[in-house]
């Protein structure tokens, strides 16, 4: 399994349309195998879209996040944690542990233009 945070200063970033990095890790039976800061390179919203997916990731965990990148992320099959804040590390074990506090409704309407 993929999981990618969206990722600032350790911490998960609040505005995935915005997000500079995420760390990807690479997990296997619920062990971390590999993990990897990877930049956007300045791509935004739709476009982070198919990045992840050109990353195979699975699992995406992010602050908040507009409701058209939220179904264009699960139309390439991720699934999408709104909601998550703190330390990036925490939250990828709580996670793999069954414990990963979030909140579904901070998903908002964009009003960017894409």
């Amino acid at each position: 399994m993929i999981l990618a945070v969206a990722y600032e200063n350790g911490s998960v970033f609040q505005h995935f349309g915005r997000t500079e990095n995420f760390l990807v890790y690479e997990i296997d039976g619920g062990t971390i195998n590999k993990r990897e800061l990877r930049g956007t390179n300045g791509l935004s919203h739709g476009e982070l879209v198919g990045l992840l997916a050109s990353w195979n990731v699975d699992v995406l965990l992010v602050g908040g996040i507009g409701s058209h990148a939220l179904d264009l992320l699960n139309q390439k099959g991720i699934d999408v944690y709104t909601g998550v804040e703190g330390d990036a590390e925490n939250n990828v074990i709580d996670y793999l542990n069954g414990k990963l506090s979030y909140d579904p409704s901070k998903v908002h309407q964009c009003s960017h233009n894409h």
